[in-house]
């Protein structure tokens, strides 16, 4: 009678562990597909608003070490630029509202503005504008 008792508990531990160790096991498993899931719905979410940009160079001038270029958003979502680059080198810049010459953070959809760029070239060089988003515009500008 004895025998069959503690056989009888081993079965019973045996399988509270195995349930423990499933149980940790399915958590562990949600918690790698959720951090799949929600970088797969980042990528698509940045994919959407890359689309959504859409950023047009309307023209460029350089005068005085000032580089000027004028841009129109034709989507529907703001642009936030993040870096503007002259020749592959990171430049300080400034946007302002192309008409009322107001500074902005952000180009609204429908609007013109310019962007400033104080720097010297004294050859062809390119100017490329990042966005916050990923988005690359670039032109090339004469002195």
């Amino acid at each position: 009678m004895r025998r069959g008792v503690s056989e009888l508990v081993s079965a019973v531990i045996l399988i509270a562990i195995v349930l423990a160790g499933m149980i940790i096991l399915t958590y562990l498993f949600s918690i790698s597909q959720q951090a799949k899931i929600t970088s797969l719905r980042d990528i698509m979410e940045t994919k959407k608003r890359q689309t959504s940009e859409l950023l047009s160079i309307m023209y460029s001038t350089y005068h005085d070490g000032v580089i000027c270029i004028y841009v129109y958003n034709y989507g529907n979502v703001p642009i936030e630029i993040a870096k503007v680059f002259v020749n592959d080198s990171e430049v300080y810049f400034e946007i302002y509202d192309a008409y009322s010459y107001t500074p902005a953070d952000v180009i609204e959809p429908g609007k013109p503005y310019k962007i400033e760029i104080p720097a010297t070239i004294t050859k062809q060089s390119v100017v490329a504008i990042l966005t916050k988003s990923g988005n690359l515009y670039s032109i090339k500008i004469s002195p």
